[in-house]
């Protein structure tokens, strides 16, 4: 188990159920091949304010060198960094799973979120999620572990674009 680390953020791009893992269909071939050694890979782009970004840094989670481009800024000025979590380690031969999603309800209790009956965490959702960062030898990993579901912004299919006809 390596440190864990909280950080209060709105999600995009939220594939972290079984129902919506990203199995590399529309990746490059190289990119293809490594999620599907993983079994699929949960995801997601965290957004978040500049202060909360330098926390991120300051605990450890990487910024510079290849993990650079996992961070990124948005129109308006926000951070964004993207975590994932692949389902299957084939190093250690072992199933990872989805990371842990869950809810406080207003008595506050906690309960798992279900995919099917909750349904799709969509842009903006509000979270507080938890990293676990890995380091050793000048070598960090970091894995997406839980999010608890701060304040819901239903998922909105908007359909695919399968012609210019789609657009006009």
């Amino acid at each position: 188990m390596g440190k864990k680390i909280l950080v209060d953020c709105e999600l995009e791009w939220a594939k972290v159920f079984p129902g919506n893992i990203d199995n590399g269909d529309n990746a490059p071939d190289d990119v293809k091949a490594k999620i599907k050694e993983g079994g699929g890979k949960y995801s997601v782009t965290l957004v978040m304010d500049k202060d909360s970004a330098e926390g991120l840094k300051a605990q450890g989670i990487p910024h510079k060198a290849m993990s650079a481009s996992l961070w990124g800024t948005t129109e308006d000025g926000r951070v964004t960094y993207k975590t994932h979590r692949y389902n299957y380690n084939s190093k250690l031969n072992e199933e990872n799973g989805p990371p842990r999603v869950f809810y406080q309800d207003a008595d506050g209790n906690y309960s798992a979120w279900d995919f099917e009956g909750d349904g799709a965490l969509g842009n903006g959702t509000k979270a507080r999620v938890r990293l676990d960062l890995w380091s050793k030898n000048n070598k960090s990993i970091v894995t997406l572990d839980a999010l608890r579901v701060l304040e819901l912004v239903p998922y909105e299919d908007g359909g695919s674009v399968n012609s210019d006809e789609d657009y006009f």
